[in-house]
C-alpha cells in the first residue's frame, strides 16, 4: 500500500515473530550473519526453519567490521570478505538442502530479489 517491495526486519526476530509473513505478501530479506559492531550474530542453523515460516525469504550475510565500506578499506580485506560471503552462502545452502528438502533456491536474477540501484541526479 505504501510502495514497499520488500521487507527487511531486524535480524534477531524470533521464528514466531517472523510469522509476520501471514500479514504481508512481499519478499522478506534479513541478515543471518552480522558483524559484531552491529549485533554480531550467526543464524545459519535456523535458516531452514526461517524459510519454512517466511518463504519467499532472502538471506543477507555481512562479515567484517563496521568500517567495511569506508573509502580507506583495504582492497585485500574486501576481497577476503567477499570470499567469506560466498563460503557462508555455500554453508547456508548445504544446511538448507540437508534439513528442508522442500525448499527451493531462487534462480539467479529472481524477479522479487531486491537489488539496490544507484540513483543519479544528472
Amino acid at each position: 500500500m505504501l510502495g514497499a517491495s520488500t521487507f527487511n526486519p531486524v535480524g534477531d526476530l524470533t521464528l514466531p515473530q517472523l510469522a509476520i509473513r501471514q500479514a504481508i505478501n512481499i519478499p522478506i530479506d534479513t541478515h543471518v550473519y552480522l558483524f559484531e559492531s552491529s549485533g554480531g550474530y550467526v543464524r545459519f542453523y535456523e535458516c531452514p526453519e526461517m524459510i519454512r515460516v517466511t518463504s519467499p525469504y532472502y538471506f543477507k550475510i555481512e562479515p567484517g567490521t563496521a568500517n567495511l565500506y569506508k573509502p580507506w578499506a583495504d582492497p585485500k580485506l574486501l576481497a577476503f570478505l567477499a570470499r567469506e560471503k560466498v563460503k557462508y552462502a555455500e554453508i547456508i545452502i548445504e544446511i538448507v538442502e540437508n534439513n528442508y528438502l522442500e525448499a527451493k533456491l531462487s534462480k539467479k536474477g529472481a524477479s522479487d530479489l531486491a537489488i539496490p540501484q544507484t540513483i543519479r541526479d544528472d
